[in-house]
């Protein structure tokens, strides 16, 4: 049985949902400024959501840029999440930028075709939760160079 809450979530829809979920994130990144996760998953729905409403590129930007200073600038999944920031933000030129960063970083890591030695600590950032397939990079690489934004379905 659904409790208040689920009801407000049911009548008003899944804007709710992502501002509760950009709640908790932004509260973790309050609490814990080092929790890599928080920065990520909050710039991630930022940038991404479906919903106008709640996607934000700035703070987005702001919250992947952390998240990146964070992981020193290795974590693949970071960098994807900031190069969608940016093309959320309208600055396609930096998202391209990034996304062909995650792309040579991915390849350098063994997760693409290439010939050089497989870096193990390299492949264990590339395949964190936020990275993604290879040609879901490129993908996104066209989307950006089209100066279109990814969008979650």
């Amino acid at each position: 049985m659904g409790g208040r809450d689920d009801r407000a979530q049911d009548t008003v829809g899944l804007p709710v949902a992502y501002e509760r979920a950009l709640d908790a994130y932004d509260d973790l990144a309050r609490e814990y400024p080092d929790y890599v996760e928080a920065h990520l998953d909050s710039a991630w729905i930022r940038a991404t959501c479906p919903d106008d409403q709640v996607r934000d590129g700035k703070r987005a930007v702001s919250s992947a840029t952390r998240a990146c200073e964070l992981t020193e600038w290795r974590d693949v999944g970071a960098l994807a999440v900031l190069a969608v920031a940016y093309a959320e933000a309208g600055d396609y030129s930096e998202a391209v930028k990034w996304q062909e960063k995650v792309l040579a970083t991915s390849r350098r890591a063994g997760l693409g075709n290439s010939s050089e030695p497989v870096n193990m600590y390299e492949a264990a950032l590339a395949t964190s939760r936020h990275a993604t397939g290879r040609d879901q990079h490129l993908e996104r690489l066209n989307l950006f160079r089209a100066r279109k934004p990814y969008r979650q379905k």
